[in-house]
Formats: C-alpha cells, sequence, structure tokens
C-alpha cells in the first residue's frame, strides 16, 4: 500500500511540474508583474497543496494545513531560493527584469518597501519574516497548542 501511494504522489508532483511548465503557462506568466506572477502560483501550489492533501490524508486534512504550508514554504522560499531582491542583487551586482523576479524573498522585499521599511541590511526579509512565518503556521494549525506553548516560552 505505502509503495503504490508514494507512486501515485510521484504521478501527482510529476503532472503539476508538466501543467505549471507547458509553454501556454509560461506565456500567461511571463508579461505579469512579480506580485502577480507569484500569486499566480501561490494560487496553483495552494490548489496542489489541498489536493494532494485529501488524496494522501482524506477527511483528516483540513485547509489550515494548506495556508500553514503555503506559509512555511514562503518562508522557505525567502531563506533558500537564489536571493532576487534588490538587497541580494545589490550586494552581488546582478540584474534583475521581468518575471523572474517573482520570488518570495523580492515580493516580501517590496512589500517591506511599500509600507515604508527599509530593509537595507536585508535582516527583516531574511530573518524576520521567515520566522514569524513560521510562527504563524504553527498558529494558524492549532492555536490553543500554539498559544499555550506560546505563553510558556515567553513567561505570560
Amino acid at each position: 500500500m505505502y509503495h503504490k501511494m508514494v507512486f501515485k504522489v510521484g504521478i501527482i508532483v510529476a503532472l503539476f511540474g508538466l501543467i505549471m511548465s507547458r509553454k501556454q503557462v509560461l506565456e500567461w506568466v511571463a508579461p505579469m508583474s512579480s506580485l502577480d506572477a507569484i500569486i499566480v502560483w501561490y494560487i496553483a501550489f495552494g490548489v496542489f497543496l489541498t489536493l494532494l492533501g485529501f488524496y494522501v490524508f482524506g477527511g483528516r486534512w483540513n485547509p489550515r494545513y494548506t495556508i500553514a504550508l503555503l506559509l512555511i514554504s514562503w518562508a522557505l522560499g525567502i531563506v533558500l531560493y537564489y536571493p532576487m531582491s534588490p538587497y541580494s542583487t545589490e550586494v552581488t551586482g546582478a540584474s534583475v527584469t521581468g518575471v523572474e523576479s517573482a520570488t518570495e524573498d523580492y515580493t516580501t522585499y517590496q512589500f517591506l518597501q511599500g509600507i515604508g521599511i527599509n530593509d537595507s541590511s536585508g535582516i527583516i526579509t531574511y530573518g524576520v519574516i521567515p520566522f514569524v512565518l513560521v510562527l504563524l503556521s504553527g498558529l494558524v494549525v492549532a492555536p490553543s497548542l500554539f498559544s499555550k506553548v506560546f505563553r510558556s516560552v515567553v513567561g505570560r
């Protein structure tokens, strides 16, 4: 049973990859702003995670798990993918144009600048935001347990 499940999950992942890499999808996304492109990607990823979760876990899957996984994915995207934010490209001397700037760190950095936070050291984008997103994922999945653990950590 386990081997069949792994095989089926592999097929689902491959199908998602094939869909998202089709010429029509890429041509549709290419002229989008980086924000629009990453929103489209995360909507598709959220649908994928939800369908996969229901397929693998059945009735035990909760849409909150999808939200938590998307938050964790955003946090990991910031710290694990090749950095594309204006901070990182300034440090490396690289340049970014078009849809390839549709990364989590670029979008986060631009959001922070949009609300008046100049993250010239990258600390907020690459440290604080991922930490907060992982904490929020715990809050989404298990609010009461998160609250209990949070109170024990901060001493209240």
